[in-house]
């Protein structure tokens, strides 16, 4: 995971920390080989990033419905913070 987030940050060009939570990720069983073979094909992260960051910077807030606000996100990673490395 180290490659991948050091990868983003790149592409952001900014120093950003992030923070993983484990969630499950369903894959499936046969981890896309049948989709590439069918001709799925893959650009290289650093410029899925780059065009997702572009893309973002050029939206406004009122587009931005999704996910958690400001102060309840801060919750959430101190909470998890805190499990992760209790006092």
């Amino acid at each position: 995971m180290g490659k991948f987030w050091n990868t983003c940050q790149a592409a952001g060009g900014a120093a950003s920390m992030y923070t993983w939570v484990d969630e499950e990720i369903q894959l499936p069983a046969d981890g896309g080989q049948r989709a590439t073979n069918e001709g799925l094909t893959f650009q290289p992260l650093r410029e899925i990033m780059w065009d997702t960051l572009t893309w973002e910077s050029a939206r406004t807030e009122t587009e931005r419905k999704a996910g958690l606000d400001p102060g309840k996100e801060q919750a959430v990673l101190k909470s998890w913070s805190r499990k992760m490395m209790p006092v």
